[in-house]
């Protein structure tokens, strides 16, 4: 991350995972690879004020004002004042996100997000890698029934009361998604792992179900 007097610069590079060799790859939504967006500083905003804060995949960056300045700058975000600019790439990322809905609550209907998942298979089973960017431990549901697997997460984006919103691109903090799991996997056993908003599922396949060599006599 860089800044200066008028811009603020993002980039960086997600590195695929490396499937194992005579692995097979059943699905590949995450986005991978060199990412970058740029964003035009109000007037009023301090380059020497900035705070940056990465927790659970989720970067927050905090840029203080001038104290000098006492007309309301107008917003980063408004076409006539400032630009808001992302590459091809980051337009690419935000089209392959969808929206779906989900049941009831209490007395309005929560929308949610469908998390990109990588999903691998082995010989010793299946790996999952889904991202939950803002999502912590506590918010974050992994449950099995019927031969179905079900994901649940609940994002938390921390908000200063007294800040005011000038653009919101995370609409739906919440994400859900379900797959079914074949009987050859034991799903007694999975074994999840979150780390940096990224949601880790290893599920082994049943020994009867493993793949096993058989001795060929030559008498």
């Amino acid at each position: 991350m860089t800044v200066d007097k008028d811009t603020l610069t993002i980039s960086g590079e997600r590195r695929a995972q490396v499937p194992a060799e005579g692995s097979r790859t059943y699905a590949a939504e995450r986005f991978t690879g060199a990412f970058r967006r740029v964003i035009e500083l109000p007037r009023n905003a301090d380059a020497d004020k900035v705070e940056a804060r990465y927790e659970n995949g989720l970067l927050t960056i905090t840029v203080g004002k001038r104290e000098a300045s006492t007309n309301r700058a107008p917003s980063p975000f408004n076409n006539s004042a400032g630009k808001h600019m992302m590459n091809d790439t980051t337009q690419i990322a935000q089209q392959d996100t969808g929206d779906v809905t989900r049941k009831a609550d209490d007395t309005a209907r929560r929308p949610a997000l469908i998390p990109p998942v990588d999903i691998v298979e082995d010989t010793n089973g299946i790996t999952l890698w889904a991202d939950l960017p803002g999502v912590p431990r506590d918010r974050l549901d992994v449950k099995v029934h019927s031969a179905r697997l079900f994901i649940e997460a609940e994002a938390v984006v921390a908000t200063d009361p007294a800040l005011r919103v000038h653009h919101r691109e995370i609409r739906a903090p919440r994400f859900a998604r379900s797959f079914t799991v074949s009987d050859d996997f034991d799903t007694t056993k999975i074994d999840a792992n979150l780390q940096n908003g990224v949601l880790r599922l290893s599920i082994p396949r049943r020994k009867e179900a493993r793949p096993r060599r058989v001795e060929v006599r030559a008498n």
